[in-house]
């Protein structure tokens, strides 16, 4: 657990608190940098020693002389702390700098290793999103997620109100209890205060799911009985007679079956990579707000419109348009499935089964038979699609016939986009193809069994 500093926080428990520290004078007074966790002289020791960041011992005091409100202790200020160049992905270089800072401040030797890194980059992407890092950091160091106030007042997995710690380093709120709008007694904001459980438990899971009152992680395939006539309408109304060289190549024929009809259904409960996605949809969306961000919405995704028109009751299934999530398709066989179910993707894999046209990444469909084309059948001559939440927030979006792989992950992956969208359907007159390049922008919630009807 994060361990306070014995000179500010008399009632800690660790008699060996102390020595992970660097003490300062409790009276030698220092301005607070003003950049806060981004600061961009955080690699310098003299800028550490003549300014007090959020990690001092002293900050807390500093602010309150200063009257300024406090940064909260949390894993989102760790990341970009950690996060040099701002871009909002960590790489092994920019997690090796930090592990020396690390160790100093929490107290424990800190190495990142090869190994570790490969457990670390989970999706082989090379770079290391927020939620990753919240999943490795916050079981070692204790620390709150710190976007915990963007899921409403849910802070258990049951949905019930329950009490809140304050964040701000070395305070000694237990509870949030307003005294102004917005603000507890303690002085501090409600966004401050998090659950008293760990960072996971301030991710709310689905209150239909069967896991939903778990207080460990799981993954488990429910299978949905009574449930087929939804999925059997949106492959029905996502149906497109049209084929692409992708279906002679892993077909060996261009007909187009002149139906799918749904087998099996299972929902898909893993709580690692629903806290991830929900984590990357509220930072999406609290970012859509803060900075106004004028990107194009696409609200004619065939797929996510089926959706609604089959279920027009969805309640927590409904979608956030706002910074474009949908519904997609995954072709591929029902072993490798029920592998994303457990694993997630690996973007480190991606394209050994579809080519590399938007370069190596995930990629999707907005129709059943353009996912089609990807699967194959199991024992039970029975195909398999996913069915999956993607966040398309910015898109890149191209008609090129030839595009250049390059650029497009480059926009992605060091720019301002979260997907490309590309339209063949534009330029080749077959389907729109749908690209991502990190996994904490997808959740694959289904798995679809059906069989082909010539």
């Amino acid at each position: 657990m994060f361990r306070f500093c014995r000179v500010c926080c008399k009632d800690s428990s660790d008699e060996n608190a102390s020595e992970a520290y660097d003490l300062r004078a409790p009276a030698a007074w220092r301005p607070i940098c003003k950049l806060g966790a981004k600061c961009t002289l955080r690699m310098d020791p003299a800028h550490l020693e003549a300014e007090a960041h959020v990690w001092d011992p002293d900050y807390q005091d500093l602010c309150e002389q200063a009257g300024i409100e406090p940064l909260e202790a949390s894993l989102r200020v760790l990341f970009d702390w950690v996060d040099l160049d701002g871009s909002g992905k960590v790489s092994r270089q920019e997690l090796w700098s930090a592990m020396p800072f690390l160790s100093k401040y929490f107290g424990d030797d800190m190495r990142i290793s090869k190994q570790s890194w490969e457990e670390l980059d989970e999706d082989g992407n090379g770079y290391v999103n927020f939620s990753e890092f919240a999943e490795w950091a916050g079981p070692r160091l204790g620390l709150p997620l710190g976007v915990g106030h963007l899921f409403g007042n849910n802070n258990s997995q049951s949905g019930q109100l329950g009490s809140s710690c304050c964040g701000i380093l070395n305070c000694p709120c237990k509870e949030f209890r307003e005294k102004a709008p917005g603000i507890c007694r303690c002085g501090h904001k409600k966004s401050a205060h998090h659950s008293a459980g760990s960072h996971a438990s301030q991710v709310p899971y689905p209150s239909y799911w069967k896991n939903v009152g778990s207080t460990t992680d799981f993954v488990d395939l429910v299978p949905l009985v009574g449930e087929n006539r939804l999925f059997q309408d949106l492959f029905d109304h996502t149906h497109i007679k049209r084929w692409t060289r992708d279906r002679i190549k892993h077909t060996g024929t261009k007909e187009i079956p002149k139906r799918y009809v749904v087998t099996k259904v299972w929902r898909i409960e893993n709580s690692k990579t629903w806290r991830e996605f929900c984590v990357k949809k509220a930072l999406m969306m609290e970012a859509k707000q803060g900075d106004a961000k004028d990107y194009k919405i696409f609200s004619d995704v065939k797929s996510s419109l089926a959706w609604v028109a089959s279920s027009p009751d969805l309640g927590e299934q409904s979608l956030e348009l706002s910074v474009n999530e949908w519904y997609l398709f995954h072709g591929c066989q029902e072993k490798a499935a029920r592998s994303i179910a457990t694993h997630d993707f690996k973007i480190g894999l991606a394209g050994n089964n579809t080519g590399t046209l938007y370069g190596r990444g995930s990629y999707f469909a907005e129709s059943c038979t353009k996912a089609d084309e990807y699967s194959k059948p199991n024992s039970q001559n029975e195909f398999c699609l996913l069915l999956c939440r993607a966040l398309g927030g910015n898109v890149r979006y191209t008609a090129a016939v030839t595009p250049d792989p390059d650029a497009l992950v480059k926009y992605c992956i060091e720019g301002p986009y979260e997907c490309i969208l590309g339209d063949r359907e534009k330029c080749r007159n077959t389907f729109r193809e749908f690209v991502f390049y990190d996994t904490e922008n997808l959740y694959a919630e289904y798995i679809i069994n059906y069989r082909r009807v010539h």
